[in-house]
């Protein structure tokens, strides 16, 4: 009898530890599944955001409008898009002066000041 007990007290461990993992299992396949979907509503997210960036930048260039919907544009980037948009898309396509201009409206942007700041940390 006690070898029974001590076979079955054995098999129950067995359970227990393989529920767990099946557990944890689900729990990480979730996990993933919801982080995807997370990732992919950013990205859909930014690259709107990079388009209304680019239409503002057309327009000041070729339309004579003002720097300000650019500025509001990189405002709903993220930081780093946003610079990655300032220094190549835009930093590209302008001349001097026009890169003098942008430069200074965004100067003083909470988003410009942060890369300063670590900039200058360095």
């Amino acid at each position: 009898m006690n070898g029974a007990a001590e076979v079955s007290s054995g098999a129950l461990a067995l359970a227990v530890i393989a529920i767990a993992q099946v557990m944890f299992l689900a729990a990480l396949v979730a996990f993933v599944v919801v982080q995807r979907r997370r990732n992919r509503a950013q990205q859909v997210m930014v690259a709107g955001l990079t388009q209304t960036a680019r239409d503002a930048l057309r327009d000041w260039v070729a339309g004579g409008a003002s720097v300000g919907p650019l500025v509001q544009a990189l405002r709903g980037l993220p930081r780093h898009d946003a610079l990655e948009f300032a220094c190549d898309s835009a930093g590209a396509m302008l001349p001097p002066e026009s890169r003098d201009e942008l430069a200074s409206a965004l100067r003083h942007d909470a988003w410009m000041l942060a890369f300063i700041a670590q900039a200058d940390a360095r």
